[in-house]
């Protein structure tokens, strides 16, 4: 009647997870090939999408359960289970603060929403047709003062020649 789970292995690995609002610090609990426990202060809601990374290692998988301060993740691929549990990426480099401290060099995530990306769209197209008026304008004020210097030349000879 159930479907056999597949065998979790208790861990307790440090992670970084990219949600909505950003990224967030969280510890494995278990883990198998097709999900994992996290733990984390405040955990994201059930039914959203998550990136989960550890060294090179990356799974995104689905919320399917939440509780207090863990929930269950649903991963999209296979877990790289070996990968988690082995130590970051050789040549890692924490990046350091100030104080010393190792800081996140991404604050949020960098999706646009398609309204963020129609209104840069309209920024780009509203600049670009500024530009083309003023030169134009350039051009146009350019035309006429070649126009006005012609007209002007012989009248200015004849009373420069009086003069």
């Amino acid at each position: 009647m159930f479907k056999a789970r597949e065998p979790r292995e208790p861990v307790i690995l440090p992670v970084r997870i990219r949600m909505d609002s950003g990224w967030v610090d969280a510890t494995i609990r278990n883990i198998s090939t097709k999900g994992m426990k996290l733990h984390m202060p405040s955990p994201p809601p059930r039914g959203s999408f998550i990136e989960i990374r550890r060294g090179s290692a990356v799974v995104v998988g689905q919320v399917r359960w939440v509780d207090e301060g863990c929930c269950g993740l649903l991963a999209q691929g296979r877990v790289p289970v070996a990968q988690f549990k082995g130590a970051p990426a050789p040549g890692a480099v924490p990046r350091l603060g100030t104080a010393g401290e190792e800081v996140e060099r991404r604050t949020s995530a960098r999706v646009l929403t398609p309204e963020e990306v129609a209104e840069r769209s309209r920024m780009k197209a509203m600049l670009m047709q500024r530009v083309i008026i003023a030169a134009a304008g350039i051009a146009g004020a350019c035309f006429i003062g070649s126009l006005m210097f012609g007209v002007l030349e012989k009248p200015m000879a004849v009373i420069e020649k009086h003069l």
